[in-house]
């Protein structure tokens, strides 16, 4: 077997993982961040009350995080967005890299060529469902 031929076979398996974990990604974006903060419960802040907001969030130290720098707060939803939005840009560039690593090895004429194809169609459904809100935020005219 030619090295040409078996960086082409490498490159489209590098593919199909790249975008094996892309989906990976996504879905702690998509599916386990939503499920996690359905189960937080209701801001204990949020109704109306006799007394200041900022007393009220003194008052709940389990759910307020105060920050004792800036003096800001922080909520479980808000820690949580910050913990996970790494993972965001991620699954963006492994989707990006689905995508080139398949094309190398399509234009190497890989023996795996389903493979190329499969890892090809994966990382660009990936990256078009990641990015489709964006563009239909802008393309509706944004804020």
């Amino acid at each position: 077997m030619k090295p040409a031929v078996r960086v082409a076979n490498v490159a489209a398996v590098s593919g199909l993982v790249f975008a094996i974990v892309a989906l990976l990604a996504a879905s702690l974006v998509y599916v386990v961040q939503p499920i996690l903060l359905s189960m937080q419960g209701p801001d204990p802040c949020s109704s109306p009350s006799f007394f200041d907001v900022k007393d009220c969030m003194d008052s709940h130290p389990d759910y307020y995080h105060r920050d004792p720098i800036h003096g800001s707060y922080s909520t479980p939803a808000s820690r949580l967005s910050a913990a996970l939005g790494p993972a965001w840009y991620w699954a963006l560039f492994l989707a990006i890299g689905a995508i080139l690593s398949s094309w190398l090895a399509l234009s190497e004429q890989t023996r795996l060529r389903r493979t190329a194809i499969s890892a090809a169609i994966a990382g660009s459904l990936i990256l078009a469902v990641m990015l489709l809100p964006y563009l239909a935020f802008l393309l509706g005219g944004g804020d």
